[in-house]
């Protein structure tokens, strides 16, 4: 099982993009999901997400060259850590797919990321997808 992080355009089969994903986009080539092996939540690594490195300190203003670490964030930064934003899940789709009929198919794991509108992906409204694994 190999393991990357690589951004793809998924496209599904419902209207609204929330269902299971029908074909996607990776490295410019075209893969035809052939089968949903699985579908479940995950943790995202919160341990690297903004919000943490704000929790540790990191990104924090400065007073007289140290970090501000004894006293409460400032309140800009106070409003951007959330114990909701530590937590949040992603969304895995296991899927057989081929990059066509004459190739032999493979085993990928999807993951959808909840995220802001600007960085939405145009198959999916809302969300990030990435490929995280591939076993093929």
């Amino acid at each position: 099982m190999r393991r990357y992080k690589d951004p793809v355009e998924v496209r599904s089969a419902s209207p609204e993009g929330a269902g299971a994903p029908s074909a996607f986009l990776w490295r410019g080539r075209l893969y035809v999901v052939r089968d949903v092996l699985g579908h479940w939540f995950e943790r995202r690594s919160w341990w690297s997400s903004p919000a943490a490195r704000l929790v540790h300190g990191e990104g924090v203003p400065a007073v007289d060259g140290a970090l501000a670490l004894d006293g409460p964030l400032p309140e800009a930064a106070a409003g951007q850590v959330r114990v909701a934003d530590l937590a949040q899940e992603c969304e895995v789709w296991r899927v057989s797919a081929s990059p066509g009929r004459a190739y032999a198919g493979g085993v990928y794991d999807l993951c959808r990321e909840p995220a802001e509108e600007a960085s939405a992906s145009r198959g999916s409204p809302g969300a990030v997808w990435h490929l995280v694994r591939v076993a093929d």
